[in-house]
């Protein structure tokens, strides 16, 4: 998908509606960048969504992805992290460091071009004149990994983390130099001359030799002759340093003092004085007792060696968690590796807002800046994502509360004395098309719309039946009263919800037995589907889905029917006797009462074990299948969440997972937090002691790490303008027949000028409402609307218009400016998700 500029307005425009400028719309709502902001006042939406009265079906689901997405945006609010010198992510492309990625994942190798300072191309000069040109990298290992873990408790209770290793043959990264050419650092005309080095400059010590490599780096330097006294400073503390005085021996040696405390010096010697160490660079003696020296004081020695670790100071101690590698010697060296990890067990982590700072030269830090996604705990729950929660209704009950895609939450009866009924013994009916009578419970959901119902009335054993039922989420009514074609068996009416049509069917008048199912539901032509654990849709937009389960039966099934599952389809099933079928990434025992006969009663349950001998869950459950996970090759990953029912308590069972998750117990140990590789995190509480219950957060998109090599002066800030509030949208729907004042109100008006008056009247009422528009582009566009602002969001056709509200929904925090382009993949209904897309630079489209 492509999302354009636009450097020239594209339509005409009437009269009083003009397009936006400098002029009356102040600087918030003169810029596709300040959406949703500009439609929102005190966290509720503050104007109207606008569809065509004869619009497709197609610019309605427009509206409701963006409506949907909108109820979740943070109004007013942006919190960001950035980092801001020299510094490079470890993400590249839009792949992130997503949980249990290790941190090459994405980019192994760090050059000039990451950090133009610290990697730098160098030249060795030796006294000689030679030069010596070599490169410089950062090699990334794949060992630092983003996890959820205490650290082998390191800390106290599991928490978002970079794990370190501490094995230098496993390096978290490893610097590296690469001569040109041999460079013999033992030869006296290398000896005293500087090396930058990582960002550090360095003078090759005279203490080199053929195993060894010494180099010296000063924090301040100064040339003093004898009987001089100069003030240096480290690390904010000043030093007097006074030449005594040279004597006369054939090699010539300084006496040398720091804040009156004296020691003996021979050139290229490095000394602790007091509390700071000295090098001298250079002893220059002209006449008796007469000469200077060239003194480094804060002098940062450092000695190298292949197989052993990097030693520093006078002292030569070890850095802990370094490895050496020279390669060709000290005498002719090509190249010189020194591994990173970390010191030891104790500290091998990073917690995000950390650094691990480079233990050897020090310019660069590892930054875990930030768990993008991620869950926000306060104590052992999160409290910062959407979630459901399976919760104790009494000893022999749970219930289980979800929200749903549009916001709405509730409460229903999921397990009371281990079957899929209320505490009335109203069952909860999982399979589309079964029998049912007053006051059961049911799940419709057919195209873009999920619903879960009740049944509270049926009267077909009467003349003209009536029948009832209730969206249990949003409240609404649905009523078929007074019906003829409802007062017998086998009779039927059908009933539109949301576009979507629907049959009731009458069963058993004397009975009062219903049957509602959506209009591609068959068991017995062979040519249709039925669904089996129907599931609903918990975030605007996206394909989060959860759905009850059982061991349920489907009788008389024929051959060519296809069985929809939350997971994926199962094609036909005849022919089959028992088997564990995996579908999508979820394993159902699937079973049969006669192999090979034309219409068969198959039985259908989870089963958490893979392959043919899983045995199938046969007490409530909750199957909850994740968005599309980019982490794991696009897979939708599914957490399911069985119970069970014993001694007269209902309880939930561990947890149950078909992708990669990190378990970690709590420090206390009646908590186990699970998260998946898409961020989904659930609590398993063990508080009760008959009845573990659990709950489940999960983010919209999947979690990621942003982590950094960055320069040690880089710097890292993070800002946020408020408070993230869930967005309100009440009666805000409405026809463009319903518009008698365009200027009247803001409005977000979805669909081009042939089905929207509204969009005409924008637009200048262009005499060819498909002029300016061009098959597989949309539009989105702001409009000076009086004191109001209208954003048009139209296609050349329907599926483009919802590409464009795909983009509002999704990609909003890429819009800028009055106007952009969009052109890209076509959604239909079987791609639901967040777009798959490549970003491409924005271009300024040519002049109209």
């Amino acid at each position: 998908m492509k999302i354009k500029r636009m450097a020239k307005k594209l339509f005409a425009v009437s009269t009083g509606v003009v397009m936006l400028g400098a002029t009356a719309m102040g600087a918030m709502a003169a810029d596709l960048g300040n959406y949703p902001d500009m439609f929102v006042e005190d966290g509720e939406f503050n104007g109207y969504f606008v569809v065509g009265e004869n619009a497709a079906t197609v610019d309605t689901l427009a509206t409701i992805d963006i409506s949907n997405a909108m109820k979740y945006m943070a109004a007013g609010d942006t919190s960001t992290t950035t980092v801001s010198g020299e510094a490079v992510s470890l993400e590249s492309g839009g792949d992130e460091i997503y949980l249990n990625d290790e941190l090459n994942e994405n980019i192994a190798t760090l050059t000039k071009d990451d950090l133009a300072n610290v990697l730098a191309d160098g030249t060795f000069t030796d006294d000689d004149g030679t030069d010596y040109d070599y490169e410089q990298v950062i090699t990334v290992g794949a060992n630092g990994i983003f996890a959820f873990s205490d650290s082998s408790n390191d800390v106290d209770d599991p928490t978002m983390m970079v794990e370190l290793e501490t094995n230098t043959g496993s390096p978290v990264y490893t610097w590296e130099i690469t001569f040109d050419d041999a460079v013999n650092f033992t030869h006296s005309d290398s000896e005293g001359e500087e090396l930058v080095l990582f960002g550090k400059t360095y003078t090759v010590g005279t203490a080199s030799d053929s195993d060894t490599l010494v180099l010296l780096g000063g924090a301040d330097t100064a040339t003093v002759n004898v009987g001089e006294s100069i003030d240096l400073v480290v690390a904010e503390e000043s030093y007097a340093v006074e030449l005594l005085g040279l004597d006369a021996s054939s090699t010539t040696k300084a006496s040398i003092s720091v804040n009156g405390v004296s020691k003996t010096f021979t050139e290229g010697q490095t000394k602790t004085v007091g509390d700071v160490e000295v090098y001298v660079k250079t002893v220059f003696k002209t006449d008796d007792n007469q000469g200077y020296v060239e003194v480094e004081l804060g002098a940062d020695e450092l000695t190298f060696e292949t197989g052993d670790s990097v030693k520093i100071g006078s002292d030569a101690d070890d850095i802990d968690g370094t490895l050496i590698t020279i390669t060709g010697g000290v005498d002719a060296m090509t190249k010189m590796e020194v591994a990173i990890v970390a010191e030891d067990n104790d500290v091998d982590y990073i917690l995000e807002g950390e650094s691990f700072v480079d233990s050897v030269f020090g310019t660069v830090d590892l930054l875990f800046s930030d768990v993008v996604n991620g869950p926000s705990f306060e104590g052992e729950a999160d409290t910062g994502r959407a979630m459901f929660n399976i919760d104790i209704e009494g000893d022999d009950e749970l219930s289980i509360t979800i929200t749903d895609e549009n916001g709405d939450v509730k409460t229903i009866p999921f397990n009371y004395q281990g079957s899929l009924t209320d505490d009335n013994g109203e069952t909860i009916h999982v399979v589309e098309g079964t029998v049912m009578t007053d006051d059961d419970y049911f799940f419709l959901n057919s195209g873009n719309y999920h619903h879960f119902m009740q049944v509270t009335k049926v009267d077909t054993d009467q003349t003209n039946g009536d029948v009832h039922f209730k969206d249990l989420f949003t409240g609404t009514e649905y009523k078929i009263d007074d019906d003829t074609d409802l007062d017998a068996d086998e009779e039927s009416e059908t009933i539109t919800i949301k576009g979507q049509t629907y049959t009731v069917y009458v069963e058993d008048a004397s009975e009062n037995e219903i049957r509602i199912y959506s209009d591609d539901y068959s068991l017995t032509s062979g040519t249709g589907d039925v669904a089996v654990f129907p599931y609903l849709e918990l975030v605007g937009g996206m394909d989060h889905r959860i759905a009850l389960t059982d061991d349920v039966t489907l009788a008389n099934v024929t051959a060519g029917t296809t069985i929809e599952l939350p997971s994926g389809d199962l094609a036909d099933l005849t022919g089959n006797s028992t088997s564990s079928g995996l579908v999508g990434t979820v394993y159902y025992h699937i079973s049969s009462n006669a192999t090979g006969a034309t219409t068969q009663n198959i039985t259908i349950g989870i089963s958490t074990v893979a392959g043919s001998a899983g045995a199938m869950e046969t007490e409530p459950g909750v199957l909850f299948v994740e968005e599309e996970d980019k982490s794991d090759s696009d897979t939708k990953n599914a957490i399911f969440l069985a119970t069970t029912y014993s001694g007269g308590y209902a309880q939930v069972s561990t947890p149950a997972f078909t992708g990669n998750s990190d378990t970690e117990t709590w420090d206390d140990t009646d908590f186990v937090g699970y998260l998946t590789n898409y961020g989904s995190y659930v609590l398993k509480d063990g508080s009760d002691d008959h009845q573990q219950i659990v709950s489940v957060s999960y983010p919209e998109n999947p979690m990621y790490a942003e982590v950094y090599f960055k320069a040690g002066d880089a710097v890292t800030t993070t800002s946020s303008d408020g408070t993230l509030t869930k967005v309100e949208i009440v009666d805000a729907s409405k026809l463009d027949s319903e518009i008698a004042d365009v200027s009247a109100n803001n409005l977000i008006v979805v669909g081009g000028p042939c089905a929207n008056s509204v969009a005409a009247e924008l637009m200048g009422n262009p005499a060819d409402c498909a002029e300016g528009f061009t098959a597989g582009t949309a539009r989105i566009k702001l409009f000076e609307n009086g004191e109001s602002v209208a954003m048009l969001v139209a296609g050349y056709s329907g599926a483009d218009t919802r590409l464009a509200g795909r983009v509002i929904a999704h990609r909003y925090d890429e819009m800028s400016g009055d106007e952009i382009e969009v052109s890209g993949t076509t959604y239909s209904d079987a791609s639901m998700g967040a777009p798959v897309v490549v970003v491409e630079e924005p271009e300024v489209a040519d002049e109209e």
